[in-house]
């Protein structure tokens, strides 16, 4: 028995098309094989059949989804860190990602030989997703960290509000940024020189007039002779007294207290500057993964072709 081919290729007549693969080619190749046990020639024809799958329903069903859920999850970086919902926001991404990465895998073949690329894709993105959220954790923390009343280390400062504050042209609040302008001066002491309060007459005591101005025009001749002072002058004396201390008090507390606002707001715009330097670290990190599964996939290296030998 001979076999012939009536054309150099198949024919296609009867060919239905599929919503899941395209076919791009069918070639047929006759062969003739002598075997040593016959001097008989034994031909045959061997089709080759080149089928490319359709993209469309897996990148609106798998793809495009996932690219999305990415995308909110890094937009996790943007968020102030006082919503309180940040890392919410990065473990219910990650849950979703998982989701999907179930129902991709019910679709795939149980296979160790290689690792799907779309199964290879959504692995990536969950890790990213991942380190993501580990990362909002560490922000969070530096947010809240000027709360202890720890200082941010000086390098710190030059590197965070001079070079990549000012990279990602990011507008700081003006009590922090005026610091690092040339023509900044440091506000001057309220009180530059202390009394002791431990001296016997109290903080007035140690003056002449028992603190009260030399021009004083009401008290200014009562007061210059201290042992023509009566008891109720005194007393009035010792009551002033405790008035500038507790006065003296109000202000050290207050400066105290702008003193620590400055060290947690400082800390607050630490944690702004690295949100916005991990958010574009992780869209590059994003992009070229993807770039990279992309261009990797047999659809674009050779057309999406994948070639089936029957």
């Amino acid at each position: 028995m001979d076999i012939l081919k009536n054309s150099e290729e198949a024919d296609l007549t009867n060919y239905v098309a599929n919503g899941e693969w395209k076919l791009i080619s069918l070639k047929e190749v006759r062969n003739v094989m002598y075997y040593s046990c016959c001097p008989e020639a034994y031909p045959d024809v061997t089709y080759t059949i080149q089928l490319r799958r359709r993209p469309l329903y897996y990148v609106f069903n798998l793809i495009l989804p996932c690219v999305l859920i990415t995308a909110v999850a890094l937009l996790g970086f943007y968020m102030p860190s006082d919503s309180g919902e940040k890392v919410t926001l990065g473990i219910t991404t990650l849950l979703s990602m998982t989701v999907f990465l179930m129902l991709v895998a019910e679709s795939m073949p149980p296979t160790s030989e290689e690792i799907p690329l779309i199964g290879m894709y959504y692995g990536v993105t969950i890790c990213i997703v991942s380190l993501a959220t580990a990362m909002t954790v560490f922000t969070l923390n530096i947010h809240h960290k000027g709360m202890r009343g720890k200082e941010v280390p000086l390098f710190v400062k030059k590197l965070v509000f001079c070079y990549v504050a000012r990279f990602f042209c990011i507008k700081l609040d003006p009590l922090i940024s005026d610091k690092f302008n040339d023509d900044y001066q440091p506000p001057q002491d309220v009180f530059p020189e202390k009394c002791s309060t431990e001296a016997p007459g109290g903080c007035m005591s140690t003056e002449p007039n028992g603190g009260l101005p030399s021009g004083s025009p009401r008290f200014g001749n009562k007061v210059r002779n201290q042992q023509s002072l009566d008891l109720f002058e005194r007393q009035f004396i010792r009551v002033l007294n405790k008035v500038y201390q507790t006065i003296e008090k109000n202000e050290i507390r207050l400066a105290e207290q702008d003193r620590r606002d400055t060290i947690r707001m400082e800390w607050q715009q630490v944690a702004l500057v690295v949100d916005r330097l991990l958010l574009w670290i992780f869209i590059i990190i994003t992009t070229t993964v993807s770039l990279v599964i992309i261009y990797s996939s047999p659809y674009t290296s050779f057309y999406g072709a994948e070639s089936l030998d029957v």
